[in-house]
């Protein structure tokens, strides 16, 4: 029990500090501009390391958070595809981490504004595209699960809702982007990326805190039918 309440804490924990890293990074790094930049641009120049190791720690906590879904409903076909794409998700971030981008659309500060795609940097963006397709695929995956609940369709909508404002967000800024042969280093799809993050990770934050409170409980439920199984009954009183 220990372990799989860790590995779910951990499913909401990590997309919790990725979010307050990112952002605060991203708002006191001299020469970037949120507004504008990518969140996996702060992987770059001085102080890159921290984006890097944010992005690894996130991945780790999801791929944790991952193991511990498969098992809340191992018949469950749809909570087995889910799980999968939580591990999905959590491994492309953990490869992004590890592979860094290419400079710029102007950062590095003296980056060119045209991007000159390397091997390495191509990996990455494969993998942060892995991400979203994982991302939108477990939020699929999670509605139809809870679909089968009348007690979760509430969760199976709001699973719904953030999948689409998810992949109208992230289709906005990429049609920004292509409008612009590709670069837009004055539009607004640094700010439309952390909507799109604040959607998708706050969505699995508090699923996966969810999940651990329903852990907790059923935990308890266990324990108390085990002590009224095992007390005995008490005899009535004589005289």
């Amino acid at each position: 029990m220990r372990v799989t309440r860790a590995a779910l804490a951990a499913g909401w924990i990590g997309p919790i500090l990725f979010m307050a890293v990112a952002f605060v990074d991203g708002a006191t790094r001299p020469g970037y501009n949120p507004w504008i930049d990518y969140v996996s641009h702060l992987s770059l120049a001085e102080g890159g390391w921290i984006e890097r190791a944010n992005l690894v720690a996130c991945g780790a906590c999801v791929i944790a958070f991952a193991t511990a879904f498969r098992r809340i409903e191992p018949g469950s076909r749809d909570a087995s595809r889910g799980a999968a794409s939580f591990a999905t998700l959590g491994g492309a971030l953990t490869l992004a981490g590890v592979i860094v981008g290419d400079p710029g659309r102007g950062y590095p500060p003296g980056a060119p504004i045209e991007m000159h795609h390397t091997f390495l940097g191509t990996l990455h963006d494969v993998a942060g595209l892995i991400a979203i397709v994982a991302i939108v695929a477990a939020m699929i995956f999670v509605a139809r699960y809870f679909a089968a609940d009348r007690r979760g369709r509430t969760w199976g909508r709001y699973s719904v809702a953030s999948g689409a404002a998810f992949v109208a967000i992230a289709l906005a800024a990429a049609a920004i982007t292509a409008a612009h042969g590709g670069s837009a280093v004055d539009q607004p799809v640094g700010i439309l990326q952390r909507i799109a993050i604040v959607v998708g990770w706050g969505w699995l934050a508090l699923l996966a805190r969810r999940c651990e409170l329903d852990a907790v409980a059923a935990r308890g439920a266990e324990i108390r039918r085990a002590v009224g199984i095992a007390r005995p009954p008490r005899r009535p009183a004589v005289g």
